[in-house]
């Protein structure tokens, strides 16, 4: 994505995760892809999506998702706790070397976190959602 936007003029940068909290500062917008849109307006994408939607709030700073109307899913999801993983924390004393492989993939940013949505059919709204699931699935 950083490659496209560049290539149409638009200064980007492509950060680390880690560095999100310092670099909100420096940002006019937010953009993030998705692996999935949810019904609820919500996204599914990489682990650590939900804390730049949280922290772009907190900054008042626009968040916009990217995706393609093939990614729109019939869930439901209201929290981040709503989506199944079949990683769990889990809190020892014990040291263990694969620790940080056992961390869920994904997240789920709930739709207060986004301004919108850019799509294939256009800029949507996260509550326009449901009613484009229900065009793409019922004509």
């Amino acid at each position: 994505m950083a490659r496209t936007l560049r290539a149409h003029g638009i200064p980007t940068s492509l950060i680390a995760d880690a560095t999100v909290g310092y670099v909100m500062q420096k940002v006019d917008k937010i953009f993030v892809g998705a692996e999935g849109v949810a019904e609820s307006g919500g996204v599914i994408n990489e682990s650590g999506t939900y804390q730049i939607g949280v922290l772009a709030e907190a900054t008042n700073k626009p968040f916009y998702v990217v995706a393609e109307s093939h990614k729109f899913v019939r869930l439901f999801p209201l929290s981040p706790s709503d989506i199944p993983n079949e990683h769990s924390l889990d809190f020892t004393l014990e040291d263990k070397d694969d620790e940080l492989s056992t961390l869920p993939a994904v997240d789920f940013t709930p739709h207060q976190y986004i301004t919108a949505l850019i799509t294939d059919i256009g800029v949507l709204t996260t509550n326009s959602v449901s009613e484009e699931l229900i065009k793409i699935w019922f004509g």
